[in-house]
């Protein structure tokens, strides 16, 4: 009874790793061996799910009638998990056999034979099966701890050794696939460091829309821990809307098996508000089936504001065009307008007080428009204009008195100017453009229900920086802003009126002069409605001095032939009739050919050259270099309408006396024309050469 136990415990750990492996043909060949052993009637073995994998019975086993028989019947584990089952089958009926031959025989001589026989097949066993067996189960031992350099003995007989050429084959098979695995499994770890280490979030989302898992990057932009994010909704992280209208349908898409990308600015409790390029990828199984969605996160913020500044940059580039495209003829315009009202000053108005009067307010306000032009052309090619020492206070009373006249009676205007005196470092021209703006926007703000617009002036100390700032406010009692648009409000082309009630450049261009002048801009709208705007400009050193006019001088006379160009017509004849009227000979010309084929056939007859920089057929520069080739002391003066960079580089070129930009007014005129003539010789300095 002890030594079939152990028989069946040895078998049972022998079959152990074939069952786990499903090695059938081991499993019939070590059935084979048991069943040569004559103590063993049958041997059953049976896989984990209880089904027979061998049944054999031995044939050679002598079973009398009164011998006896017993069954043993032991589970087979492979690591802790049973892969099958083992029934022995055994008998004594040899020991009965020999029982009667004794009987039969001479006890002495059956002892002897016996104890030869069993000598003999001790023998035998111990050489060709228990040591092979025992060697494998060595064997088996250190191959299931993972040791696959060991090999099984082939040099065994006859079934044993293709038992055991068949296990070092199927070791050799386990090998490969479990170097496969291990390879599959540093493949693994290596995307999951790339992953992690990523700056980027990524999700893995199934197709319930829960978060099966997230790396480091997600956890960071959300500042919470990885167990809040996984195996819960999407929509935990966002608001039901945003998930509904945005997020679910580009998942949607992303489950029929389409890649979907947008960009959208999202906000983060780790990182605030930022713009993110979210791509959505299929996540595919081995047979093609779609299991969830790999959502990729990029932060691109600050390329977004780029983008916009670029977008700015080409915006501001488009003005300065079409604003130096208009320049020329609008310039054209004003000089007309200038020097015909200015000869009419000159002229008409002797006694004349009205007259003086209105020709007073005409030139007034072109020369405003024309210092707006220029305000135009430096803002658009972001150059600096004069700064002088100057009071904000007239500023604001003559701005406020032009739009008292501008805006509905229903709106109710306040001056608060707590310091008259207060004087700021800047360009007048920027600053009632400031003023304007405000005012303008301020009133729109208030057009259909009344209110009170109110513009202050005071001086404050900074305690900070130690500093004096002259604080300039404008306020309204309208609407106010709302807190979702408070930050592009500066934003160029940004405006919320109806189309066609603004350009969306009003605050931008506010932006641009405080910045621009050193100061700061603050801007506060409480929810219960109303906006003020405040400016905070560095305070000047010294007062403005009170300054006047200085008187006109009278017109100098003078002698000369000139030849004047210019496409304008109204601007030649302006000229022609001043310049006539100062003493000189003037030939003027409306194309540029022709005032070349007039210079050409009469180079000796003029004294000084103007012409027009813009104009059809031939540049004013081109004509210049044409005359100047014939006759090189020539003076000429160059005008233009815009100050373009050619012309900036171009006008201290050998034989350009001056270069001035238009309107022209007739002291203007009158003093380059002078200048010119009067240098020694009519010969050039062009060291010396003036811009006007």
């Amino acid at each position: 009874r002890t030594e079939a136990e152990i028989k069946t415990d040895k078998a049972v750990l022998t079959l152990a790793h074939p069952l786990w492996l499903f090695d059938a043909r081991f499993v019939r060949k070590f059935a084979e061996i048991l069943t040569n052993d004559r103590s063993v009637i049958q041997v059953t073995v049976r896989d984990e799910r209880n089904r027979i994998l061998v049944d054999r019975q031995n044939a050679h086993a002598a079973v009398p009638g009164r011998s006896l028989q017993w069954q043993l019947e032991r589970p087979v584990y492979f690591q802790d998990r049973e892969v099958g089952r083992l029934i022995m089958v055994f008998t004594n009926s040899e020991v009965s056999l020999l029982t009667r031959q004794m009987l039969l025989s001479d006890i002495l001589i059956l002892i002897c034979v016996l104890l030869a026989v069993l000598g003999t097949t001790w023998l035998l066993l111990t050489r060709q099966i228990i040591a092979p067996l025992r060697g494998l189960e060595r064997t088996f031992h250190r191959i299931s701890a993972g040791d696959y350099s060991e090999r099984a003995d082939i040099e065994m007989k006859e079934e044993l050794a293709a038992i055991a050429d068949e296990f070092n084959k199927m070791v050799d098979q386990v090998e490969s696939r479990e170097l496969k695995l291990r390879k599959s499994q540093q493949e693994l770890r290596k995307y999951e460091r790339m992953i992690a280490s990523t700056t980027d979030p990524v999700w893995l989302i199934d197709r319930d829309y829960m978060v099966q898992a997230v790396n480091d990057a997600c956890i960071r932009i959300h500042d919470t821990s990885r167990s809040r994010i996984i195996h819960n909704h999407v929509k935990g992280l966002m608001s039901s809307e945003r998930f509904e209208r945005q997020i679910r349908p580009n998942m949607d898409r992303c489950l029929s098996g389409e890649n979907v990308r947008h960009q959208s600015w999202f906000d983060y409790p780790g990182c605030g508000r930022r713009y993110m390029d979210v791509i959505y990828y299929p996540c595919m199984e081995a047979d093609n089936t779609i299991s969830g969605i790999v959502v990729s996160e990029r932060d691109i913020t600050e390329q977004k504001h780029l983008e916009s500044q670029l977008q700015q940059t080409q915006k501001m580039e488009a003005i300065g065009t079409l604003a130096g495209g208009i320049a020329h003829d609008f310039n054209n315009i004003l000089g007309a307008i200038i020097g015909y009202a200015e000869m009419i000053e000159m002229f008409e108005t002797d006694g004349k007080d009205t007259l003086q009067k209105r020709i007073s307010h005409i030139l007034k306000g072109a020369y405003r428009a024309r210092d707006l032009v220029d305000q135009i052309l430096t803002f658009s090619r972001h150059t600096d204009q004069e700064k002088k020492i100057l009071s904000l206070g007239p500023i604001i009373r003559e701005c406020l008195k032009f739009l008292r006249a501008s805006i509905p009676s229903t709106i109710k205007i306040i001056e608060q100017i707590d310091a008259p005196n207060a004087t700021v470092l800047a360009n007048p021209t920027q600053m009632h453009q400031i003023l304007m703006n405000l005012c303008t926007n301020a009133s729109m703000e208030m057009e259909q229900t009344g209110g009170i617009l109110t513009a202050g002036l005071r001086e404050i100390w900074n305690e900070t920086e130690s500093t004096a700032y002259v604080e300039l406010s404008v306020s309204d009692t309208g609407h106010g802003i709302a807190a979702e648009i408070m930050e592009r409000i500066f934003d160029p082309f940004f405006t919320t009126k109806k189309p066609g009630c603004g350009t969306g450049m009003g605050l931008a261009v506010v932006h641009g002069i405080v910045t621009h002048h050193h100061g700061k801009i603050r801007v506060e709208s409480p929810p219960a409605g109303g906006c003020t705007f405040r400016i905070f400009l560095p305070h000047a050193e010294n007062q403005a001095e009170e300054t006047h006019p200085e008187p006109r001088a009278a017109l100098a006379p003078g002698k000369g032939t000139i030849l004047f160009v210019d496409d304008e017509e109204q601007l030649v004849c302006f000229s022609k009739e001043i310049l006539e009227h100062m003493g000189y000979e003037v030939q003027a010309e409306t194309r540029s050919l022709a005032a070349r084929d007039t210079f050409f056939k009469y180079p000796d007859r003029f004294d000084l050259v103007i012409t027009d920089q813009t104009m059809p057929d031939m540049t004013g520069m081109e004509l210049a270099s044409e005359i100047l080739k014939l006759r090189p002391n020539i003076p000429v003066i160059l005008c233009t309408g815009f100050v373009s960079s050619l012309t900036d580089r171009a006008a201290p070129d050998p034989g350009i006396h001056t270069f001035i930009k238009k309107p022209l007014g007739v002291h203007q005129l009158s003093k380059i024309v002078r200048e010119a003539l009067d240098a020694p010789d009519k010969e050039t300095d062009y060291g010396q050469c003036t811009h006007h």
